[in-house]
């Protein structure tokens, strides 16, 4: 892996949030609801999931946080655990292991599966010229809820902003897709330019998978 992608890693790990209802994954463990270790194991499926890739990086595609059925255990944007028990993405990739880093069955979530079954459907060199990353790298939750998703504050993701700089000027995409309108009204008050998708959940799933597959393929 690129080294400067290598140091990324560790900053997520050492990053401390300031804001009670927000959890770092690559630095926290819940005991109720982690296995031993979790962050690390998080830290070592994104690893890989980026080892995956290939660079240069044509397209990425930016979604709004992890959500607790998704990258809050599973560590990769965009990715369920039951994604990493040998279904797809990755089993068109023959790299493993990825791990699962909750406590019990492992959680599924809707979009995860509506994007990667759309980036199925690709050429595995696009699939791999793709990467997935979210304006806000950590988990936004209700108060006294660990189990549960909302909007990220406005004043949490100026406070991050910094890692999204670094993340673009890192992968520096040709093309940078929004998954939903947070997203990209965030990149747009940074003066960032891109492309608005519709967010595949609450019954977006459809328009999404028709907006991306005429998009990159």
């Amino acid at each position: 892996m690129n080294p400067k992608f290598q140091n990324f890693l560790s900053l997520l790990h050492k990053t401390r949030i300031p804001f009670s209802e927000l959890f770092n994954q690559y630095k926290n463990n819940d005991k109720k609801l982690d296995r031993p270790g979790g962050p690390a194991i998080r830290l070592h499926n994104l690893s890989h999931y980026w080892a995956c890739l290939s660079f240069p990086i044509q397209s990425l595609l930016i979604g709004i946080a992890p959500s607790y059925r998704g990258a809050r255990f599973s560590g990769i944007p965009f990715t369920s655990e039951a994604q990493l028990q040998g279904l797809k993405p990755f089993s068109f990739y023959n790299l493993n292991p990825f791990s699962q880093t909750s406590l019990g069955t492992p959680r599924s979530e809707n979009s995860a599966a509506i994007v990667w079954g759309t980036l199925s459907r690709m050429n595995i060199n696009t699939v791999k010229k793709t990467l997935l990353w979210n304006v806000l790298p950590f988990h936004p939750h209700k108060k006294n809820q660990p189990l549960s998703n909302r909007d990220p504050l406005p004043e949490e993701l100026h406070y991050f902003k910094p890692l999204l700089l670094q993340m673009l000027s890192l992968s520096r995409p040709r093309r940078i897709f929004a998954v939903g309108k947070i997203a990209g009204d965030f990149l747009t008050t940074l003066g960032i330019s891109s492309t608005l998708l519709r967010h595949p959940a609450y019954g977006g799933g459809p328009r999404f998978k028709q907006q991306l597959l005429r998009a990159l393929c």
